[in-house]
């Protein structure tokens, strides 16, 4: 599940909703089935589902899940983004990555290993636009139909 919004304090926001976020994470019942599926229409890769689940009129506060098949691999990516993520009844492999070079070659990035972490079911970390958000995910669950939530 993925968290994300738009306040000026960022590292304060996400303070404040941590623990209500961890709450839901732990609650195995509110997510409906639908939105732990795969959803063909997502246009985000082959085989993901992404769903929104509530965004606020001003578009500061997004909640969505985002369901990765089982053993699939994403390609290497960039949050552009900050908010909290967190494992709803999953397992997955993450390698992070910081950009070495000033990016005045377009369509071309190198990067460079900077940690590579397992993530267990109702596990979340924080997203910051100063840390590290260029990212690989691999799922490692049994079963592809558990999303993360952001």
């Amino acid at each position: 599940m993925l968290l994300v919004t738009c306040s000026l304090k960022h590292t304060h926001t996400l303070a404040r909703l941590k623990l209500y976020f961890q709450n839901l994470l732990t609650h195995r019942q509110w997510l409906v089935e639908k939105f732990a599926l795969l959803n063909p229409e997502s246009r985000i890769g082959v085989g993901i589902g992404q769903w929104l689940l509530n965004c606020t009129k001003d578009r500061c506060l997004t909640v969505f899940s985002l369901v990765i098949p089982q053993k699939l691999t994403t390609s290497i990516y960039d949050h552009l983004a900050w908010g909290l993520i967190g494992l709803y009844k999953r397992h997955q492999e993450e390698t992070v990555y910081r950009r070495v070079n000033i990016g005045n070659v377009e369509d071309h990035a190198q990067l460079k290993v900077v940690e590579k972490r397992s993530l267990q079911s109702n596990d979340s970390y924080r997203l910051l636009l100063l840390d590290e958000v260029i990212h690989v995910v691999k799922t490692i669950s049994p079963v592809h139909r558990y999303p993360l939530i952001s």
